[in-house]
Parts: C-alpha cells; structure tokens; sequence
C-alpha cells in the first residue's frame, strides 16, 4: 500500500492567496506550478492524499480537472468553504472522493495505529478527544484565527482534556503534502511556534502586560505537555473505538 498524506489550502489560482499568507511566490502561475512541483516531488502514484479544503479556486475552461490530474496519487477533499471548482462535473469526477468530513484510521511507520478526524474546519471538541484520536483540520491560514484556535487547546488542556489537532495547511508545512509521520515528529516545534504567535498577539493588542499571569499559565501547562509526552503514539483499540459517543 502507498502512503497517505494530508495537506490543505493550497488555493490554486487564487491571487489573493499570495498576499494573505505573504506566500513566497511572484506571481499566481509561479505559485501553481511550484505547488504542483512540490506535491510531485513527495507524492508517488500509488499514494492516497486527503485535502482538506479549498483547494482550487480555478473552476472554468477546463483548468481544475487538468490540474487534479497533473497531481500525483488519488485525492479525497474534504469540501471547504472556497471550493467553488466542484460545480464542475468533470473537475469534481477527477478527484478520487468528496467528502463533508471524514473519520479514519491511519498507520504509523513502527506499526501504530491512530484515528484521525478530518475537517476544513477546527472542531474543538471532536470525535474521539478523550481517547487518543488527531484532529486535522485547515481554513485558519496563520490569522488571528489560528491563534484563538491555540488559546482554545491551551484552556481544555488545563481542564485535563488532551485534544491533539493540527492544522495541516500547507503554508504550515513548506507547501507540500506530509505524512501523521511527520507532523506527529514536529508536534513540539508546532508548539513552540504557536506560543511565540500567541505572545506576538497579545503584544499588538496592548494585553501583555495585563495578560501576563494568564499567558504564563498557559505556557508552563504547555511546557509540562511537552515534558510528560502526552502526544505519545497509542494504539486505538476497537473497543475504544465503539465505546466512544463524542
């Protein structure tokens, strides 16, 4: 079997794109192509990719379906809110599913097994939070959305849950696909990231100093995850599986 990889936002021939996420390319042609090169360059045929939303902004003169097939492996896209390219009949029938959401198992390389949740959205309270399951997810970009997103994490933390969600989208991961692999093994540097973006918010909102005592709860609760692991791979049993109602 081939790989499965995730990735999400690419937003192909979308401009705009380039501005709000200070993408590092030229031009919307530069961008497409080096999005394709890359993807290439990772993806083998035999491999399964899930995109989780927005990923063509393109939906005329044939263009979508002539780039899903320029792409390597089968793709499932989990719809998101700017993948207007699916009204196109022959464009939608070149991906190999579409789906609202999504709720799979996924293989580790040393053999583990863990159940991911796959939305365009951010779920705080997914499926499967209380036993190991991964939320991936898109749709922020790096806005002050994405920080919101982390604050949230960083509350249920506290509370004693241990939700576990990544946001796969492609200006996160030098825009190409990646394995759980490999964002489970940079699971502490996203961390890292997120913190140091929380603390740039809370300085251009003039709250840091008033916000101090909170930010530094967060980060040594945060800390404290790191140092017991909390992220270590489990094997989802089946029994944990049935059982769970949310």
């Amino acid at each position: 079997m081939g790989k499965v990889f995730f990735t999400s936002d690419l937003h192909f021939g979308h401009e705009n794109a380039i501005r709000f996420d200070n993408r590092p390319f030229k031009t919307v042609e530069e961008m497409d192509e080096e999005l394709i090169r890359r993807w290439n360059a990772k993806v083998g045929k035999g491999d399964l990719v899930y995109v989780l939303g927005d990923m063509i902004w393109k939906s005329g003169n044939g263009q979508a379906e002539q780039l899903i097939r320029r792409l390597n492996g089968q793709i499932i896209l989990i719809k998101g809110n700017h993948d207007r390219f699916l009204h196109n009949a022959k464009a939608k029938n070149a991906l190999a599913g579409v789906k609202d959401r999504d709720d799979i198992c996924v293989t580790l390389e040393d053999g583990t097994k863990r159940r991911c949740i796959l939305s365009h959205d951010f779920i705080p309270m997914y499926y499967g939070h209380r036993h190991q399951a991964i939320h991936l997810h898109g749709h922020s970009h790096q806005t002050d959305e994405s920080v919101f997103e982390f604050m949230i994490q960083a509350l249920l933390r506290e509370q004693g849950l241990k939700p576990e969600i990544y946001n796969v989208g492609c200006m996160y991961w030098n825009y190409e696909p990646v394995t759980l692999n490999e964002i489970i093994a940079n699971r502490h540097e996203l961390m890292g990231y997120d913190l140091r973006r929380y603390l740039d918010y809370l300085e251009r909102k003039e709250e840091a100093k008033e916000a101090s005592s909170v930010f530094e709860e967060i980060k040594i609760g945060l800390q404290e995850a790191i140092d017991e692991d909390i992220y270590r791979e489990t094997t989802l049993s089946t029994d944990e599986s049935e059982e769970d109602n949310g």
